[in-house]
């Protein structure tokens, strides 16, 4: 499956991201602000979340979707994951030579139209780190509106806190 978001196609992971994948990943804000992201991170970690991905797809309403940029040789820019349900989740990563391009708001805009017109879901969340303000300038210039703060006591970010921000999108 393959979704198109200007100049970037969303598509599922495949093992030729794996490098990419790693590369990204060794970025400390990443570590900082995705809980589940292991510091070093290696090919190895990036195998078995691979296979924890490609699983979802086919046990789970998860599908999680590699951005892949035109312009630049096909190139890997990071990740999309939504939830297909009510109230599911968007989450997201950007690897950071993509950072800074409006690479992740107009691909989360595709994801979640997409989970809207062609999946039927009405209502999304999306959390962030207090401290991660371009994620949350995200969120916003993807429609989601900010509506406070929530505790996410099973997946502490790396600095201990599980305060988030709370976006929804209805």
């Amino acid at each position: 499956m393959q979704l198109r978001a200007g100049r970037f196609t969303l598509r599922r992971l495949t093992p030729s991201d794996i490098d990419a994948v790693v590369a990204a990943c060794q970025d400390t804000e990443m570590a900082r602000f995705v809980p589940f992201i292991p510091v070093p991170y290696t090919v190895d970690d990036a195998r078995e979340w691979l296979a924890k991905v490609d699983r979802a797809w086919g046990q789970s309403d998860e599908r999680t979707f590699a951005i892949i940029d035109h312009s630049q040789d096909e190139s890997f820019q990071g990740v999309v994951t939504v939830r297909l349900h009510e109230r599911g989740t968007v989450g997201y990563w950007l690897a950071p030579w993509a950072r800074g391009r409006g690479v992740m708001a107009e691909c989360v805009r595709r994801i979640v139209d997409w989970a809207r017109h062609e999946q039927g879901i009405e209502q999304l969340l999306l959390m962030t780190h207090p401290d991660n303000l371009a994620s949350q300038r995200v969120a916003e210039r993807a429609g989601f509106k900010r509506i406070g703060e929530t505790d996410q006591h099973d997946s502490p970010f790396r600095d201990g806190s599980t305060t988030a921000v709370l976006f929804e999108l209805r």
